[in-house]
């Protein structure tokens, strides 16, 4: 009896200490460090929902496939989706936030996350005007519910988890003085390294 005693008290310890470590929203730390955790390996499972296929939404996965040193610097291939399609792209994390690079004529890396940030600060992303809607927008996805940054730009809404990536994403069309909504992505589920 004593036996089973010590083995359940030893159990009830473990789950408390890593209970301790996520708060009350699906997985998250209540420490978070970066806002989209990038490591060879991570994948998040998303839907895609567009207006152009209603009846048949499309299941993608975002994938951090490799990392390539440049310059100092560790940057991560990573597969995306949006409505027009696939795109790659090559990112990385520091004190400041997530930079994408673009490897065009003249390389550059530019802050696509600013992370940790304040609601209501705003920065430009290749001349793009990014606001911090909220910091702590409850966000509902067939993953759970998590807290997230509420990031707004002309043609995208995001919410990204610290710790946990990409939640959702809005993708809007500007043709006229009402953006229409053309695609709404939706984390399914997701797996960090």
């Amino acid at each position: 009896m004593k036996t089973y005693t010590l083995q359940l008290v030893a159990i009830a310890s473990l789950l408390s200490f890593y209970a301790c470590k996520e708060d009350s929203v699906t997985g998250q730390s209540t420490n978070p460090s970066v806002l989209f955790p990038l490591a060879v390996g991570n994948s998040w499972t998303v839907r895609l929902s567009s207006p152009s296929f209603p009846d048949a939404p499309l299941i993608d996965s975002i994938i951090v496939s490799k990392d390539t040193l440049v310059g100092g610097t560790t940057w991560y291939a990573t597969r995306f989706v949006n409505a027009l399609g696939p795109v790659q792209l090559h990112l990385s994390n520091d004190a400041l936030g997530t930079y994408d690079f673009q490897a065009a004529d003249t390389p550059q890396s530019s802050l696509w996350l600013k992370y940790p940030a304040a609601s209501m600060d705003s920065y430009l992303f290749r001349g793009q005007n990014f606001s911090i809607r909220s910091t702590s927008d409850t966000t509902t996805v067939p993953a759970g519910t998590f807290v997230c940054y509420h990031i707004v730009e002309p043609f995208h809404e995001y919410w990204f988890a610290p710790d946990v990536g990409i939640v959702k994403m809005l993708e809007f069309t500007l043709g006229s003085a009402q953006p229409d909504t053309v695609g709404v992505v939706e984390l399914l589920h997701y797996h960090l390294k």
